[in-house]
């Protein structure tokens, strides 16, 4: 049987011929991992071998906020109770950043770690690429499609680690389940709330792109080829966000409308949904107007979203024109 320094080692060769962060292979290296350590639990409960671990916390060096990578406490609940662990997150009193921590036995804890770093880093590197495609647009959408992808590619391991134990429900058993010395190490944490601002201005597209991705990775077979501290425990998240089609009175062309970010809602108050033009934003706000009565030089800034006519204004973060 397999000493667990060499499932620990197999698991780390795993995750560099997966040639990280290449997020096209992020989801079959999680799932292969994720499969070497179930049947290492079981070898070792079949034979009767299963040492006596001791329960570890384990603190990161991964940090995010409300601002930066918000995605990343959602994905941490996910890899933890995916390896056997339960995820939570620190921050100092009085400040934003948190710092990203995991309570499980000492073979699963350091395995969880390993795999969690693996996901982010899968994850920063389709950001990168998104952040280079945005280069030149305002920075709140940027922000909003940096993490429109993150979560998106967070729930695409979601999806794919629940899908597989679906798939190895009678061969796994309980195997993977969260151990109860586990569970009860974790019950001091907190329950505090962690919702970052862009989870109500979602962008459906950069969201799919991300899952898109997480969900359709390339196999790798048999893997050749390549202060005062203040903790939360982190839940599995849940978002599904329904993709809202504007379609253009002027040429009848769709665009997705998102719900707009609180200083657009300043400049324009009556404004319900954002579509973007080009790199501008249009802040569309409802109109009696029926779509055949509008004029033909005016219809370009016109939308309708479910059969209601928009009017829609132009923004900039201190000046407003429209049409």
């Amino acid at each position: 049987m397999a000493k667990p320094t060499d499932i620990k080692g197999k698991i780390r060769h795993l995750l560099a011929l997966a040639e990280s962060p290449n997020e096209n292979e992020a989801r079959a290296a999680l799932l292969k991992a994720r499969e070497l350590m179930a049947k290492h639990k079981l070898t070792e409960a079949e034979l009767g071998e299963a040492e006596k671990q001791a329960v570890r916390n384990t603190l990161t060096d991964i940090t995010c906020s409300k601002r930066r990578d918000p995605w990343i406490c959602g994905l941490s609940a996910v890899i933890g109770e995916s390896y056997c662990c339960k995820g939570y997150r620190t921050h100092t009193k009085g400040r934003q950043t948190q710092t990203i921590g995991f309570i499980g036995l000492e073979d699963d804890v350091e395995i969880c770690v390993a795999i969690f770093k693996y996901a982010v880093d899968c994850i920063r590197a389709g950001v990168k690429a998104v952040e280079k495609e945005c280069a030149g647009y305002y920075p709140w959408y940027v922000r909003q499609q940096r993490d429109s992808y993150g979560y998106g590619f967070a729930r695409g391991i979601q999806t794919a680690l629940a899908r597989q134990d679906e798939e190895k429900r009678d061969e796994w058993g309980l195997v993977l389940v969260m151990p109860k010395e586990v569970q009860e190490a974790s019950q001091h944490l907190g329950k505090e709330d962690f919702k970052a601002r862009t989870e109500d201005t979602i962008d459906h597209r950069a969201y799919s792109r991300g899952t898109r991705r997480a969900k359709s990775s390339t196999p790798l077979g048999d893997c050749r080829g390549r202060r005062r501290n203040v903790c939360e425990q982190l839940s599995l998240f849940d978002l599904a966000p329904e993709g809202i089609a504007a379609e253009c009175c002027f040429d009848g062309s769709t665009r997705p409308a998102q719900r707009p970010e609180p200083w657009m809602k300043r400049l324009v108050p009556k404004g319900e949904y954002i579509v973007m033009v080009g790199p501008y934003p249009l802040m569309l706000r409802p109109t009696p107007v029926r779509a055949e009565d509008i004029e033909a030089g005016h219809r370009y800034y016109h939308y309708t979203i479910d059969g209601r006519v928009y009017s829609g204004i132009f923004l900039g973060r201190d000046t407003a024109k429209g049409g």
